[in-house]
């Protein structure tokens, strides 16, 4: 079951003990997924992320911008897995809302396209600064001061 929170993992090749088994794995990968992108602070957390890529020696990213800008396309990259190797595992989520909070939408679904929207209206901006338009908790101002220490 946890294979399936490996963006890399081709679930099809996993061997799971039953079919109910492979839906909650599935479910599990569905869960991780829209609960890091939904959090109110992912953005932020995008820039650790780049710097633990960095110190862990995974290439492909220039800076922290260059993965912010990457992450549109891993936007796209967990729409199309949650739809097809998931089986639309995220499907439930509507019907919780409803039965539980009363609420008819996938209150994930709705953070992530904020998310997503915000990014990439940031993004267009010539004058992008993540100190400036990713404030939340702390973490530009954060990883901006950790890397003015390392400088000196």
């Amino acid at each position: 079951m946890i294979l399936c929170t490996d963006p890399l993992a081709d679930i099809a090749t996993i061997d799971f003990p039953s079919e109910e088994i492979a839906f909650l794995g599935k479910t599990l990968g569905v869960a991780d997924f829209l609960a890091q992108m939904a959090d109110r602070i992912y953005l932020e957390k995008l820039l650790y992320l780049y710097h633990e890529f960095k110190e862990g020696g995974v290439e492909g990213y220039e800076d922290e911008i260059d993965l912010l800008k990457k992450t549109t396309g891993f936007y796209m990259f967990t729409e199309q897995r949650i739809r097809m190797m998931l089986e639309k595992a995220d499907r439930f989520l509507r019907s919780h809302f409803a039965l539980r909070w009363n609420i008819s939408e996938n209150l994930y679904k709705t953070a992530i396209e904020r998310q997503k929207t915000y990014l990439q209206n940031i993004l267009k901006s010539p004058d992008f600064d993540p100190l400036r338009d990713l404030k939340r908790g702390g973490i530009a101002e954060e990883i901006f001061l950790r890397s003015k220490e390392k400088e000196t």
